[in-house]
């Protein structure tokens, strides 16, 4: 290929002119190379070198100071895109920190290529730049372009402030560099001093630094000025007679605040002295208390001990009780068990009280169907040795008197004496309902009389009740409309579900 064919970047892909030229100028580091050689040129060839920006980038991201300024008298085809990301690249902190081993060797192998370049420049396949770097790094093996990138990464790096190695390679010495105790930093309120290492600049902030912000050591009572050291130091000379104004406001209002504060106390103080007293009187009625409670306890072991005793008594008098109860009911089995015509005239002769328990429950039984009516009373006798009567009673009622009212008779029964009294007799029945109000004044007793020949079957032909016989059936003298139902319900006649009815039998002479 010739010079005049036109190549492209194997970096970039930029479109290459047959000359580009590459002039380079030392820095002040490399003096010598200003002696001897200022300005040299040197082009790509064969289309397998890089353009001068490229060569320029892959420097600078190896950390290497630039010594190099490029020029090319012909258009270059590079866009503007690619110009501003090289000139980011090339800051201050990257060219501070170049390598200068690395930067005499390229410088090296450039003046090699051009020298090469010299003596073959009609020769087809001269060596470029790249196979020369290639040549001199020991990193690459393969037949591939040198990468300046692979080979700075793989380089040892140390720090030039702190001298303490870092990670390999540009990032790794940013990464550092932001964490680097002597990393130079310039004081962030622009005084006099430029530079200052990171470890000694919070303390040059607080203690040295005369543009510091500082606060007026009268804020607190209210001033807000805030500023540097010497305009701090003006602003108290200035505003004495202000900050002298603030302060009397803060005495007057503590002042007025210690003046509330001993009203307080004051009043804290008569309270005080109230509850002492109140105490002194709780103290005092609790002593009292305790000594009541001393007293009430002795009083109940007391009480526990006669309570003790009074549970043996109760169960010696227990016994005792049982022991009459079952006397009793023995006593009344055997009376019982004997005629009543061995004992006439219980309730005295020719009377009789009646109590009828548990009325209302009877009643209620009557009237559901599961009770007997009527009620018959224990037969009694009209003297020792007389006629035996008995007393019924239907609670429902009787007759056209049924659900209404009570029906009370008298019926002569078979005795024992019948054989030696007079026959046939017409007595007379005295029926009475007893009132049991509380108030004797104010008892009023139902009382009604029914006389044998008032009775329907009483006529000329029958002058009165006939003996008995055993098993004929009794003729009941009464009325089936004694009382009303609402009458007892309503009066006094009925107490604690009990009646008391009295019956009186008197046998005329004939």
């Amino acid at each position: 290929m010739s010079l005049q064919d036109q190549t492209h970047c194997p970096r970039c892909g930029a479109l290459l002119d047959n000359h580009e030229y590459l002039k380079f100028t030392t820095q002040e580091n490399y003096e010598s190379l200003k002696d001897t050689s200022k300005q040299l040129e040197m082009t790509t060839l064969n289309g397998s070198g890089l353009c001068s920006k490229c060569l320029e980038s892959e420097m600078n991201l190896q950390g290497f100071n630039s010594p190099f300024k490029f020029s090319s008298p012909r258009r270059r085809r590079h866009s503007s895109s690619d110009s501003e990301l090289l000139s980011e690249r090339l800051t201050k902190s990257e060219k501070e920190t170049a390598n200068t081993d690395a930067i005499e060797k390229f410088l090296s192998v450039c003046l090699q290529q051009f020298e090469s370049y010299s003596r073959s420049k009609n020769h087809n396949g001269g060596h470029n730049l790249g196979v020369q770097l290639k040549d001199a790094c020991s990193t690459t093996n393969d037949d591939r372009p040198i990468d300046l990138t692979t080979c700075a990464d793989k380089s040892p790096t140390v720090c030039r402030y702190c001298k303490r190695q870092t990670k390999p390679g540009i990032q790794g010495l940013k990464i550092h560099h932001e964490v680097c105790p002597k990393y130079p930093l310039s004081c962030p309120n622009n005084c006099s001093i430029v530079e200052l290492t990171r470890e000694k600049l919070s303390s040059h902030i607080m203690e040295e630094c005369v543009e510091a912000t500082e606060i007026c050591p009268y804020s607190n009572i209210g001033c807000s000025f805030q500023g540097s050291k010497v305009n701090l130091a003006n602003h108290l000379e200035k505003m004495l007679a202000d900050h002298l104004h603030l302060a009397c406001e803060v005495v007057d209002d503590q002042k007025i605040e210690l003046e509330r504060q001993a009203d307080r106390l004051r009043l804290q103080d008569q309270a005080i002295v109230q509850l002492n007293d109140t105490v002194v009187k709780i103290k005092q009625l609790f002593d009292q208390q305790v000594k009541l409670r001393e007293n009430q306890d002795k009083a109940i072991e007391k009480l526990n001990e006669q309570l003790k005793e009074h549970k043996k008594n109760s169960s010696k008098l227990e016994k005792d009780v049982k022991a009459k109860l079952c006397e009793l009911e023995k006593e009344k089995k055997d009376v019982n068990s004997e005629k009543l015509c061995r004992y006439p005239g219980l309730n005295g002769y020719g009377e009789q009280i009646w109590r009828i328990n548990n009325f209302l429950k009877r009643l209620s039984r009557i009237r559901s169907g599961r009770g007997d009516d009527p009620l018959c009373s224990e037969p009694f006798y009209t003297s020792a040795f007389g006629y035996k009567v008995s007393c019924w009673a239907y609670l429902n009622g009787r007759g056209k008197e049924q659900g209404q009212s009570l029906s009370l008779y008298a019926c002569v029964m078979f005795g024992e004496y019948d054989a030696i009294l007079k026959w046939p007799i017409r007595p007379q029945y005295t029926f009475i309902l007893i009132d049991q109000n509380p108030e004797v004044e104010k008892r009023r007793d139902i009382e009604r009389v029914r006389k044998v020949h008032d009775f329907k079957r009483d006529d000329v032909r029958r002058k009165g009740i006939d003996r008995p016989k055993r098993d004929e059936r009794a003729i009941i003298v009464g009325f089936d409309d004694f009382v009303s139902l609402e009458k007892i319900e309503n009066g006094h006649y009925l107490v604690e579900d009990t009646l008391f009815i009295r019956i009186l039998v008197h046998m005329p002479e004939h």
